[in-house]
């Protein structure tokens, strides 16, 4: 599934509640080429994770085992309301077109369940994404 062009400004908060949904556990939130290597939350069956042309988490995280709610930024990501960010991005860090199995170079695909996904056209303060993550755990009972 790809989303409209442009779908991730320059800068931009992305929320979402996923989960994987079967065997295959590859990337589901990810860029659309390979010349931008971006993922969020989801790598090799490991949760948690983020690439934006750099690893900004670990990358043996695997703290989810079920649906759980992520924010994502250029250089911050965030699952279950905690900081999982260790690192910095490359550059570019952000991906104008983003996929939900889109894969890499062909593999990394995987089988998933999204149940929300929200875009800001930039950089939500701590008090604005604390609030949003929030009522996403409210309403998913998460």
């Amino acid at each position: 599934m790809t989303f409209p062009s442009t779908i991730l400004p320059s800068t931009y908060t992305l929320f979402y509640v996923a989960r994987y949904n079967g065997t295959n556990q590859g990337r589901i939130f990810t860029g659309p080429s390979t010349t931008v290597n971006w993922l969020s939350g989801f790598w090799q069956a490991k949760t948690g994770v983020a690439f934006h042309n750099n690893w900004i988490t670990q990358t043996t995280t695997n703290v989810h085992s079920g649906w759980f709610q992520a924010t994502d930024q250029n250089d911050l990501f965030r699952s279950a309301k905690v900081n999982r960010t260790t690192g910095t991005p490359g550059n570019p860090s952000y991906v104008s077109s983003m996929m939900i199995n889109g894969g890499w170079s062909g593999s990394e695909f995987t089988d998933w369940a999204v149940a929300c996904v929200v875009v800001y056209n930039r950089a939500l303060t701590s008090t604005e994404y604390t609030n949003i993550e929030n009522e996403l755990a409210a309403k998913y009972l998460l």
